[in-house]
């Protein structure tokens, strides 16, 4: 009872916090080697490297980095939360409170959006341009060979399919994130 007292009354800070400084200050120094590996949003703090989907904090290099190392006043203030967001700042989220300090190019969600309503287009173009080729094949004397090629092109995209149907029928019972991964993370 004494310990807790000693956190409501904040003269203590809890165990974690020193922790989640030194993760951020880790990260904050690192270097960023390829910017357009995974995809990162930082108004919605997130990143699909493998590093973030596992870390006790929800930070990686991606996200940390360009904000670089932050005051102490920061890690004073920043708090833990049992569902997602997990870290927020007073009454906003980490996100809302670092996004007022980004610059416009990292936070301007109209930006993001246009960019993934191109790619959204470009990647149905190419599927749609697929299906045509493969329903060509019907008339080649060595279709199987062309499709077993095709098949092989294929893979990860039938990985992640079949990550995502996996998804869809564990939905009943999530507690945990255990079970994500780069092809389910999003697809919520």
């Amino acid at each position: 009872m004494h310990h807790y007292n000693l956190l409501v009354t904040e003269r203590i800070q809890p165990s974690w916090r020193k922790d989640f400084a030194n993760e951020w200050k880790k990260f904050a120094n690192r270097e960023i080697k390829n910017s357009n590996k995974y995809f990162t949003n930082h108004a919605n703090w997130v990143c699909s490297c493998p590093i973030f989907l596992k870390h006790r904090f929800a930070l990686c290099k991606h996200l940390v980095s360009p904000l670089g190392n932050m005051d102490n006043t920061f890690f004073k203030k920043v708090q833990c939360n049992n569902k997602y967001p997990f870290l927020y700042e007073a009454q906003q989220t980490i996100w809302q409170t670092i996004k007022n300090d980004l610059p416009n190019a990292l936070a301007n969600p109209e930006i993001e959006h246009c960019d993934y309503e191109k790619a959204e287009m470009n990647l149905k173009e190419i599927l749609a341009k697929a299906i045509k080729y493969i329903e060509k094949s019907e008339t080649l004397p060595q279709q199987r060979k062309w499709l077993n090629a095709i098949e092989k092109n294929l893979g990860p995209v039938k990985k992640m399919v079949n990550d995502l149907e996996g998804f869809e029928a564990a939905k009943t019972s999530r507690k945990t994130w255990n079970g994500h991964n780069s092809n389910t993370f999003y697809w919520q």
